[in-house]
């Protein structure tokens, strides 16, 4: 066992999960500057650094799944789902302790991000787990450019930028990450790439 977690790297994506909250106290109140006439800035939210932290964390066990393990005598498969679900539990509860305790005004929210993330992580997965990584981080960059106009509320479909009391947006990245377990959990009989 030992060796599985070795060769997962349980470690580092251990130790990246519970980075997230540094990261997002650090600059969940930062602006992104554009390059454009005249200058603008977007908000930058919590949904990259969620996004990228869980993708990195979750996707070093992923991705280094072998061909040998599909036969294994171990539900390696089922390990893996666990484990991903475990570390992405404790990536939302670090981030909701952030706002419990008052240290960020965006802890729920990257909690939301952190669930729902995991989920487009995992059904990335089910189709290469090689690249399982950039669904969530694509999906990030392309709601934290295009959800929003300026000076108005974020579209419906964009539930990471999405302020937390937003109940659809919880709605979606629960959908999210229950699809994703379960297209994950149901692909335990394929052949692993």
């Amino acid at each position: 066992m030992s060796t599985w977690f070795r060769a997962r790297q349980i470690v580092w994506a251990t130790v990246l999960c519970v980075l997230t909250p540094v990261l997002i106290m650090l600059t969940a109140g930062a602006d992104l500057p554009l390059p454009f006439k005249p200058p603008l800035a977007i908000p930058v939210r919590v949904a990259p650094q969620v996004a990228i932290m869980v993708a990195f964390g979750c996707g070093l066990i992923i991705a280094s799944r072998r061909r040998a393990e599909a036969v294994a005598s171990r539900p390696v498969h089922m390990l893996e789902l666990m484990t991903v679900v475990g570390l992405a539990g404790l990536t939302a509860a670090t981030c909701a302790a952030l706002e419990a305790f008052a240290l960020s005004p965006f802890g729920y929210a990257a909690a939301r991000d952190a669930i729902g993330f995991t989920g487009l992580l995992l059904i990335g997965a089910r189709f290469n787990s090689r690249l399982a990584t950039v669904v969530p981080a694509s999906v990030a960059v392309f709601m934290v450019l295009f959800a929003r106009s300026l000076d108005s509320e974020p579209e419906r479909w964009a539930w990471s930028v999405a302020d937390a009391q937003n109940c659809i947006s919880w709605w979606w990245a629960t959908g999210f990450f229950v699809v994703g377990i379960a297209t994950h959990a149901l692909s335990s009989t394929r052949l692993l790439n």
